[in-house]
């Protein structure tokens, strides 16, 4: 079964995070955008079921795994 990504990026004036089929919400604290990617992860992990994870974009373009659920 795959894992359902919540993403946490930056352009440089905040941090997003967002859902593939969702809208998203933005941050001003990477930490803010982080904790509440991992509580949207959490959810929908006890909603559905399905294995979810979180992941954040690093200055370098590459994606760290921060947290799973599943």
């Amino acid at each position: 079964m795959n894992r359902s990504l919540v993403t946490v990026s930056t352009n440089g004036r905040g941090w997003w995070t967002s859902k593939k089929d969702s809208t998203g919400q933005w941050f001003c604290d990477k930490d803010a955008a982080v904790a509440a990617g991992k509580r949207i992860s959490l959810t929908l992990f006890e909603v559905a079921g399905n294995p979810t994870g979180v992941v954040v974009q690093m200055g370098d373009g590459d994606w760290v795994m921060v947290g799973t659920h599943g």
